[in-house]
């Protein structure tokens, strides 16, 4: 569902819940008699999204790490429709950083627990 809220305005919203039935071929209406419905609403500039990467050394060793999307890139990530767009668009803010610190997990404690991976800059 897409949808956009704006404080101070006043809204009226309504939600109709089907079920697609593939016998008859159409949606059917949803029974939600007795149920407990609950409607969240949020600010998405304020949610924590993370562009992340995994990697898997040839020894088997597991990194991973990540960076926080900034406003203006968590404006463009919401403006994006699929998971292809979203996962280019997270490949570009990694690299775009330039490097990125990824972690050893498990945490390794008698070596490094810890690598650097550098990004050329596209020319």
């Amino acid at each position: 569902m897409d949808l956009v809220l704006t404080q101070g305005l006043a809204a009226e919203l309504g939600f109709k819940l089907q079920n697609y039935n593939y016998a008859r071929g159409c949606p059917e209406p949803v029974d939600l008699t007795g149920s407990n419905i609950t409607f969240t609403a949020y600010d998405a500039r304020s949610m924590n999204i993370e562009a992340g990467m995994q990697v898997t050394t040839a020894e088997g060793k597991k990194y991973a790490g990540g960076v926080e999307l900034d406003a203006d890139e968590k404006g463009e990530f919401f403006l994006l429709k699929g998971k292809a767009e979203q996962q280019a668009f997270m490949n570009k803010v990694i690299k775009r950083r330039g490097e990125l610190t990824l972690h050893r997990h498990p945490p390794d404690p008698t070596g490094a627990d810890f690598l650097i991976v550098k990004f050329k800059q596209a020319e």
